[in-house]
């Protein structure tokens, strides 16, 4: 089998089995918390333990949970996801609406993370301390209070923040990758070769020092956009973005379980796809990992 071919059925396996993990373990953890959805509307609304008892049976919760995780996952295979305990809307639809708009922000911020990062880091290399220490100064900094000084200095609002917050948390990690990966190739054989020949620095640079170290960058952006999924969260919370972080928290307090796994099954997909796609990029971007890859699985397979 060829590799690029063995790297993408590689990707799709990893996905597959990410995005199953990811909401069995949501599946089991929701139920194991104290109270449930029922107990919980219907002791709100001044229910008898015969209200509440009905109301489990409605919802599927008198059943094993092996049955309810069955039936989920059948639901899951049709493309029905549930409808929310609380409001009655359709968790397809939520994730439509909601998750758009969180999708959109984190690959905003993503796409700012990396460019913003990408130069910083080719900077930074050179040995300029005020950019380095801005590098530092961003990955030491959490997410929330990124946000929460941005808001203080009325920089940004809204939609507009949350990017800008995601954005600097991200570039801070990528132009660490950047600066690490650069001063590695510096002392690599090709380019010395290279910078012998009297080659413009310029061309020395971008060329043979950051071309080759673009597929070892690529992990940590699909690592960081896993990051920034879960970020949106404290963002959306923090600029009032109604998106699906948002919507996922209030799923948690209200133990409104179709919207909860709805939404880790929308995010780890994503997830997987990006983590599965830098995996395959990757690959082809440096034939050496595939071809590496594929000798590693013949030594295994012929012992």
């Amino acid at each position: 089998m060829p590799p690029s071919l063995r790297l993408i059925l590689r990707g799709a396996a990893y996905a597959l089995a990410s995005v199953w993990l990811s909401v069995s373990v949501c599946f089991v953890l929701v139920r194991g918390l104290p109270g449930d959805a029922a107990s919980a509307q219907t002791i709100l609304a001044g229910g008898t333990s015969s209200a509440l008892a009905e109301r489990r049976a409605t919802l599927g919760l008198d059943q094993p949970i092996w049955l309810q995780y069955g039936l989920y996952w059948s639901g899951v295979l049709r493309g029905d996801l549930g409808q929310s305990w609380v409001t009655g809307e359709s968790v397809v639809h939520i994730l439509y609406t909601r998750g758009t708009q969180t999708a959109i922000l984190a690959l905003g911020g993503l796409s700012v993370g990396v460019l913003l990062g990408g130069l910083l880091g080719v900077v930074g290399h050179t040995g300029q301390r005020a950019v380095l220490f801005a590098i530092d100064l961003l990955v030491a900094t959490p997410i929330y209070v990124t946000g929460t000084v941005l808001i203080m200095m009325g920089v940004a609002a809204g939609g507009l923040g949350a990017l800008m917050t995601l954005g600097l948390h991200t570039a801070g990690v990528v132009a660490n990758a950047v600066v690490g990966g650069l001063e590695q190739a510096r002392h690599h054989g090709y380019v010395l070769t290279a910078q012998a020949k009297g080659l413009h620095p310029n061309i020395l640079l971008w060329r043979h020092r950051v071309r080759p170290i673009l597929g070892d960058v690529l992990p940590v952006v699909s690592v960081q956009a896993g990051f920034l999924l879960g970020g949106t969260v404290i963002t959306e919370g923090l600029f009032l973005q109604a998106g699906l972080g948002q919507a996922l928290l209030d799923a948690v307090l209200r133990r409104d379980y179709p919207v909860l796994q709805g939404g880790v099954l929308y995010l780890a997909g994503i997830q997987a796809i990006v983590v599965g796609g830098t995996h395959v990029l990757r690959g082809l971007l440096d034939p050496t990992v595939s071809i590496q890859e594929y000798e590693w699985d013949a030594s295994d397979s012929s012992s």
